[in-house]
C-alpha cells in the first residue's frame, strides 16, 4: 500500500493484517475517490493558495484500519484528520504509519466502537477537530448489509452533520448491491461503482 499523490507521494505505508476482514481500498479506486473529492472541494486542488482557504481542513476517517484514506487525505492538504478504529492491532499499525510519515501531529486516534454508541450523538460530541469538512465512513461490508447496522450508520452520518461546514463531503464505501440509503442533513448520493464496490458522495 501507499500514498498516491501530495506531499508523501508514493511513500508506502502498512497495511491492515487480515486484508479479508478490512477490505483496503485500491489505488485505482483511490485515486478515482480522492479526484472526486477534489473537484468537491472537500480537499485543495494542488495549485490553490493556502492563505485562499476558508478555514481548517478537518477530516474525520471512520472504520479507518491502518489509515489508508485518513492519510491520504492529510498528504493531500487536510490539516488535521482524526482516525477512528475499534481494532487495537489495526492502530497500532496506523500508529506506525503516522511515525514513519511524520505525521502524528496532525492525527488524533480513537479506539471506538461508534455504532456501539446509542445515540451515536454521544460519541460525535467528543470530536474535538471541528468543523469537519471530509467524513469517511468506510464500515465492514457486513455492517453495511445489516439493516440493523445500517439504521445506526446513518443515524450517526446525521448526527456528524452537526459538527461540518458548510460544503462539507460524507463518503459512504458499500458492496454494489447495498442500496445506498439517504441520510437527512446530506444531499445525494452520488453514486460510482468500481468492481464489486461502491463509494457514495454525500453534500452539506
Amino acid at each position: 500500500m501507499r500514498i498516491i499523490a501530495g506531499t508523501h507521494r508514493r511513500r508506502p505505508i502498512l497495511g491492515p493484517p487480515d486484508e479479508k476482514v478490512t477490505r483496503p481500498i485500491t489505488d485505482r479506486v483511490k485515486e478515482a475517490l480522492f479526484s472526486r473529492l477534489v473537484q468537491a472541494r472537500a480537499l485543495p486542488f494542488v495549485e490553490d493558495d493556502p492563505d485562499d482557504q476558508p478555514g481548517p481542513i478537518h477530516a474525520l476517517d471512520v472504520f479507518c484500519g491502518t489509515g489508508s484514506l485518513g492519510l491520504e487525505a492529510l498528504s493531500r492538504g487536510a490539516d488535521h484528520c482524526t482516525f477512528v478504529d475499534r481494532d487495537r492491532k489495526a492502530r497500532q499499525l496506523l500508529e506506525r504509519n503516522l511515525s514513519d510519515l511524520d505525521l502524528s501531529k496532525r492525527a488524533t486516534v480513537q479506539g471506538v466502537d461508534v455504532l456501539a454508541f446509542n445515540p451515536p450523538g454521544v460519541w460525535v460530541k467528543s470530536l474535538k477537530h471541528t468543523p469537519v469538512r471530509l467524513i469517511m465512513l468506510d464500515p465492514p461490508y457486513a455492517a453495511a448489509r445489516d439493516a440493523g447496522s445500517m439504521k445506526r450508520l446513518v443515524a450517526l452520518a446525521e448526527a456528524l452533520c452537526e459538527v461540518t461546514c458548510d460544503g462539507a463531503v460524507l463518503m459512504l464505501r458499500t458492496e454494489t448491491e447495498v442500496p445506498a440509503p439517504p441520510i437527512e442533513g446530506w444531499a445525494g448520493p452520488d453514486t460510482r461503482e468500481y468492481g464489486a464496490m461502491a463509494i457514495h458522495l454525500y453534500y452539506r
